[in-house]
């Protein structure tokens, strides 16, 4: 089994959850009908904070196309299983299945730090210009987030948690950047659809990543007695 710290970061990563589907609503400076109707359905059905840790978002510039909301592979999980094809060393217990456990580690909790700013609905609020610019810098940390993960040579037993992790930030990836397309537009409509659209994206990135977990935990990757 793992040290217990490597499967800290999906309880963290279960927080962005609730951060993202809080972080974002409002005009500028005054509230719509919308979005103040779309930031209380938010607020009603999220989890709560017991379940969380934080997010960020750093480097921007990158723009919002390219990826899209998923990575269009199938899971082979439901394709009756399979660790699929590469992969290097030997599993669980090995120099290497160590070496992946702590790059992997790394990867989720830099990505962690770096999406913080998303979780600002006091900026959302107030300057949701402000607010598109931080999504859009999120777009750019999370293609930075895939482009490590998918770089990736997980060992054989891994390869299917790890898909799972990237498949997760994938969907989430679309869903923040369509969300900066829609804060950036100016539209109080736009924004108000788009915090519901991403609050539905965070659930399923959070249910992406208990997925994971499980399947890294299965497969020795996990915390001892969870």
């Amino acid at each position: 089994m793992r040290s217990r710290g490597f499967l800290t970061w999906p309880l963290a990563l279960l927080a962005l959850t609730l951060a993202l589907g809080l972080g974002g609503c409002g005009g500028s400076g005054e509230e719509t009908s919308g979005d103040s109707s779309a930031a209380a359905t938010t607020r009603s059905t999220m989890p709560s904070a017991g379940d969380g840790g934080q997010s960020q978002g750093g480097q921007g510039g990158k723009g919002q196309g390219g990826r899209g909301g998923g990575s269009g592979r199938d899971d082979p999980e439901e394709q009756g299983g399979g660790s699929g094809s590469g992969g290097s060393g030997s599993g669980s217990g090995t120099h290497s299945g160590d070496r992946f456990a702590a790059q992997l580690r790394s990867i989720v909790s830099d990505a962690f730090v770096e999406l913080q700013p998303l979780a600002v609905p006091a900026t959302a609020i107030s300057d949701p210009e402000a607010y598109a610019g931080k999504l859009e810098d999120g777009v750019g940390e999370l293609d930075d987030t895939l482009d490590q993960l998918e770089a990736l040579d997980p060992p054989a037993d891994a390869e299917r948690g790890t898909q799972q992790v990237i498949d997760a930030f994938s969907g989430l990836r679309g869903a923040v950047a369509s969300a900066a397309d829609a804060y950036g537009s100016g539209d109080p409509q736009q924004r108000a659809a788009a915090l519901l659209d991403l609050r539905a994206a965070a659930g399923k990135f959070g249910a992406g990543i208990q997925k994971a977990t499980a399947s890294l935990r299965d497969a020795g990757y996990g915390l001892p007695g969870r």
